[in-house]
């Protein structure tokens, strides 16, 4: 009987090439990258429809909430994470390791686009106009606190990090609560905050993208987070009421998402509105989370997903600067901007994903693989989601 070749035969793989699948096709949970994705590609579309001059038309025009599909899905990995790096040593050390963890995924990458950005301006056409005197304040995540903010996009990815750098402490505040109904309490009074805030802020006529008025999304997922880490029995029945959960989210979140479209902005949309699309995002997440790969499928495939899940912070930091470079050819059909555009954007993202994001991945890795070696004791639990993916970042 003639041998069949092998896989790596069959596709003719080169060393690179065989490097590659095999990082990313390490299992995964389709659910979760799928979300991801989603709301990645939503999101450069959205910026891409204000620069191609066709804001405000149709979907697109609340694209934004897509950056909350994001913090949900961030706010429940990260605090997976975090329960379980939580060991019984000091909460600093505590505190430390999970920052570091998270500022090995997020800085570099996002460093060296301020430094790209701001050596640009003299070179590039694009319009962030990033001085040296600005550099402080972004380096630091303080450019919505103090504006004006020179990266506008990264807004998102300011709350996230002073929401990370809290989250510790809140956890640990958290335990220290002895009854359940008093911890459930607190998370739904530190829930409605950013309404508060962002019902503040509209009356003054502002925007809100302040870090305080932004959060909420973060807060449903690091409550899923904590739920799902534990409390077993709330776990279970979410599981159990997975479907009609995620019936009830993507009905109730494409609804958020069409009805906008008909309102105006109002304090109604901006306090309730946006809360209610976080919570049926928060909805969908038990269903998500037991959604994998048929088996039947190539594998070549499910790598391509993976890789374009890893792909979603770097499209985040890359886009917005990649549709203003473009926009300076002058080019006037929409069609032929977004064929120029979009392969553009996302040989950057490859680009800065190769060169920056995973070389520090893998320091990272090796770091765990070595504090896992000499610190870990017995009773200690330390364990993580996978370094390419296991978090999110927009």
């Amino acid at each position: 009987m003639r041998r069949r070749p092998s896989f790596d035969q069959e596709i003719g793989m080169t060393q690179a090439v065989r490097r590659f699948f095999d990082y990313y096709r390490a299992p995964r949970v389709l659910g979760l990258d799928v979300l991801r994705i989603v709301a990645s590609l939503t999101i450069v579309a959205y910026h891409g429809s204000t620069q191609a001059s066709f804001y405000n038309r149709g979907l697109l025009r609340h694209g934004y909430l897509a950056v909350d599909i994001f913090f949900v899905l961030s706010g429940f990995l990260l605090t997976r994470q975090a329960l379980k790096l939580r060991t019984n040593t000091r909460l600093m050390s505590f505190a430390t390791r999970f920052w570091t963890r998270r500022w090995f995924r997020i800085i570099p990458a996002y460093w060296v686009m301020l430094g790209l950005i701001t050596l640009g301006v003299a070179y590039l056409p694009i319009r962030a106009n990033m001085s040296l005197a600005d550099l402080p304040r972004h380096l630091l995540f303080l450019q919505t606190l103090f504006p004006p903010n020179r990266y506008t996009v990264t807004w998102s990815l300011v709350t996230e990090e002073w929401f990370y750098l809290a989250l510790p402490f809140m956890l640990a505040l958290f335990f220290l609560v002895p009854r359940r109904n008093v911890r459930v309490a607190g998370v739904l009074l530190i829930l409605l905050i950013p309404s508060v805030v962002r019902a503040i802020m509209v009356q003054h006529g502002e925007t809100p993208v302040l870090p305080q008025a932004r959060f909420d999304g973060l807060v449903v997922g690091a409550g899923l987070g904590v739920i799902w880490s534990l409390v077993p029995q709330w776990k279970g029945r979410l599981h159990d009421s997975r479907k009609w959960l995620l019936a009830v989210g993507v009905l109730g979140a494409v609804f958020m998402f069409v009805a906008t479209t008909r309102l105006n902005d109002g304090l109604v949309y901006w306090t309730a509105g946006l809360l209610a699309f976080n919570l049926f995002i928060g909805m969908t997440i038990p269903a998500m989370t037991v959604l994998q790969w048929p088996r039947f499928l190539p594998i070549g495939l499910a790598a391509f997903v993976t890789f374009l899940s890893d792909l979603t912070y770097p499209l985040y930091l890359v886009h917005d600067i990649g549709y203003t470079i473009v926009d300076a050819t002058g080019i006037h059909s929409k069609a032929l901007y977004f064929a120029v555009a979009l392969p553009f954007i996302f040989l950057c993202a490859v680009v800065l994903h190769f060169a920056v994001e995973r070389p520090f991945l893998a320091w990272r890795a090796r770091i765990d693989s070595s504090t896992k070696r000499t610190v870990a004791s017995p009773g200690q639990v330390h364990s993580g989601l996978q370094a390419a993916g296991a978090e999110a970042a927009a």
